[in-house]
Formats: structure tokens, C-alpha cells, sequence
């Protein structure tokens, strides 16, 4: 028991010196871009991403390097899709 305190009090404490970004899945793409306009130079430092529900709610979860991949892939596939208008496809 007293090992499983111990982490929960290492994970708050890395959590609390780590920046944390929140991300509403609806809007991946304005909440990413925001958040790293927003950092400036802080960007090449460690990012928590927290991601937002529908609902608002904050999922479920720690940030432990999943989500923040989770967050780059997404948004990487978004803004290279077509259909967004970033990019075009050539021939």
C-alpha cells in the first residue's frame, strides 16, 4: 500500500511540472494549433495532452507519452487530409 502511495505522489508531482495541454476531440485541429502558438519556446519542453469529451468531460487517463502520441497522429491525419484544405494532392 505505502508503494502505491509513494507513485500516486511521484505522478502528481511530474504532472504538476509538466505542462498540460487540454484538447477537445470535436475541435483536434484549432484547440492543437492554439495550444502550440501558445507555448512558444516552452514547445520543446515535455507536453501533457488532456483530451475533452463531447460532454466536456476530461477522459480518463494519464499522460504517461500515449495520449500525446495519440494527439500528433490525430492531428497529423487531419491536416493532411484533402478535404481539410491544407494541402492539395497532385498528379
Amino acid at each position: 500500500r505505502n508503494a502505491l502511495e509513494a507513485d500516486a505522489k511521484e505522478v502528481a508531482s511530474m504532472q504538476r511540472r509538466i505542462p498540460t495541454v487540454n484538447i477537445r476531440r470535436a475541435y483536434l485541429v484549432e484547440d492543437g494549433w492554439e495550444a502550440i502558438k501558445a507555448m512558444g519556446p516552452g514547445l520543446k519542453q515535455r507536453i501533457a495532452i488532456r483530451f475533452i469529451d463531447k460532454r466536456g468531460q476530461v477522459e480518463a487517463g494519464l499522460d504517461m507519452g500515449g495520449p500525446f502520441k495519440e494527439f500528433l497522429e490525430s492531428l497529423c491525419r487531419e491536416v493532411f487530409r484533402e478535404d481539410y484544405g491544407l494541402f492539395k494532392s497532385t498528379e
